[in-house]
């Protein structure tokens, strides 16, 4: 009889743990990434940091307007970067462009930003081209993309 109760009390405390990581995971599914294809939605604050990386230098185009592709430089006054996506889930952020030059790839940048403070910056570089977050989401649960994470120094 005590065994019976005792294996009743396990499972009763086991399904109850599962609720409740069922819960969490719902409330973390349902927040959808709200997305932006224009350059002026990306935060101030993630523009100035990702020019600080790129040597000061963050200059990107619109989906669909020219940019420098290729190492030729046609025109100088172009950027070398284009704008694929900007998201934004909460505080999480997320943007990817096309950078060209030699070798043109994909940069998936993510990071989390909050008041005035941007942080776990990670970026992956990719030839992918993905357009969308919920393809993201699933590479990155099945851990096929390798992020390198970044040290934001502050001066």
């Amino acid at each position: 009889m005590k065994k019976g109760i005792l294996i009743l009390l396990i499972i009763f405390v086991g399904c109850s743990q599962n609720g409740k990581n069922s819960k969490n995971m719902s409330a973390q599914i349902s927040k959808k990434w709200i997305e932006y294809k224009t350059k002026d939605s990306i935060p101030e604050l993630l523009n100035l940091t990702l020019s600080k990386l790129n040597n000061g230098e963050f200059k990107i185009a619109n989906p669909n307007e020219r940019f420098n592709s290729t190492d030729v430089i046609v025109n100088d006054s172009l950027p070398s970067r284009q704008l694929i996506l900007i998201a934004e889930r909460g505080i999480d952020w997320r943007i990817i462009y096309t950078q060209g030059g030699i070798g043109m790839h994909y940069v998936i940048s993510q990071c989390k930003i909050r008041s005035d403070s941007i942080f776990d910056l990670k970026i992956a570089h990719t030839l992918v081209k993905y357009e969308n977050n919920d393809t993201i989401d699933k590479l990155l649960c099945e851990q096929k993309i390798k992020w390198k994470d970044i040290k934001i120094l502050y001066e």
